[in-house]
C-alpha cells in the first residue's frame, strides 16, 4: 500500500512570485492535502489529492502573454530564495484538486508593474478537477497554441474583447479537466450567474464545455474556449442564446 499522510492547514497564503506585485497568488481558508509520505525520504513533496475551502486565486499577465501562475509553477523562478536544505516541491500529476467557494479574478500590469482593475471575476465557484498535470503550467514544458488572427467586439462599456473563429489550442492531452459550478462571472462589462460547465484547462486555454448559465434575463447554452497565451485574451465560441433582453 502507498505511504500516505494528510495535512490540514487553516489560512493558508501563496504569495505572488518575484516582477509580479507583492500579494498572494492563492489565499484560502482551509486546505486539505494528501501526500505521499515515501517521498519525503528523498526530500520531495509529493500531493496525492488536494481540497481548498473558500480560495481567492488572483491571476496576473504581465502583458506579455506570461501569467503569476506559471511563475509559481517554475521552480527556477523560486531558485533564488528557496532553502538548500529544504523539501522540494515534486511537479506531477495530483489525482484530483476540490474547490468550494472559491473566487477568481484576472487582471493585466500597466506599463508601471501594477495590477489594473479585474477584466475577468467569479464568485462562488465550486469545481472538481481530475489528473492534474502542473507540469504543463511551466512555461518551457508547455506547448505554444496557434496563433489566429482575431476579431474585435466592442460591448457597451467600450472594453474591447478580441475572439477568433475557432480554438486554438494544439495539444491533444489537457493539464487537467473536471466540471465547474459558479454563483456569477463577469468578463468585461458581460455578467452572468447560475454557471454550469465541463471544463478542459490546457497550458494557454481554458474550455468550457455543455456550458449553461443565466444571462440579462434568458440562458445561454454551448462551449466557450479562452485564450490567455497572447497579448491580448482571445476567446470563441459556439453558444445558443435565448430570451436575452437587449
Amino acid at each position: 500500500k502507498d505511504a500516505l499522510r494528510n495535512i490540514r492547514r487553516a489560512d493558508f497564503l501563496l504569495g505572488n512570485p518575484p516582477h509580479y506585485p507583492q500579494g498572494p497568488l492563492v489565499k484560502a481558508r482551509r486546505i486539505y492535502a494528501v501526500f505521499d509520505a515515501r517521498a519525503l525520504w528523498n526530500r520531495q513533496i509529493v500531493i496525492t489529492s488536494l481540497e481548498l475551502d473558500d480560495p481567492d486565486i488572483r491571476m496576473i499577465s504581465n502583458g506579455r502573454g506570461g501569467w503569476n501562475f506559471e511563475s509559481a509553477a517554475n521552480p527556477k523562478a523560486f531558485s533564488n530564495t528557496a532553502l538548500v536544505s529544504a523539501p522540494t516541491l515534486s511537479l506531477g500529476v495530483i489525482s484530483k484538486i476540490v474547490i468550494r467557494g472559491g473566487q477568481f479574478a484576472a487582471a493585466k500590469l500597466n506599463p508601471a508593474g501594477h495590477a489594473e482593475p479585474s477584466f475577468f471575476e467569479a464568485k462562488g465557484v465550486s469545481a472538481d478537477l481530475k489528473q492534474i498535470n502542473l507540469n504543463a503550467f511551466i512555461p518551457s514544458a508547455a506547448p505554444t497554441p496557434t496563433s489566429l488572427p482575431p476579431s474585435i467586439l466592442t460591448p457597451a462599456g467600450g472594453t474591447t474583447l478580441l475572439y477568433a473563429a475557432e480554438p486554438q489550442s494544439v495539444q491533444a492531452t489537457p493539464a487537467t479537466q473536471g466540471t465547474l459550478k459558479a454563483d456569477s462571472l463577469r468578463f468585461a462589462s458581460l455578467r452572468a450567474t447560475s454557471v454550469k460547465s465541463k471544463l478542459r484547462l490546457y497550458p494557454q486555454e481554458v474550455f468550457f464545455d455543455e456550458l449553461s448559465l443565466s444571462f440579462y434575463g434568458g440562458q445561454a447554452k454551448g462551449n466557450i474556449s479562452c485564450n490567455f497565451g497572447g497579448k491580448n485574451m482571445t476567446y470563441a465560441t459556439d453558444t445558443r442564446i435565448t430570451g436575452v433582453d437587449m
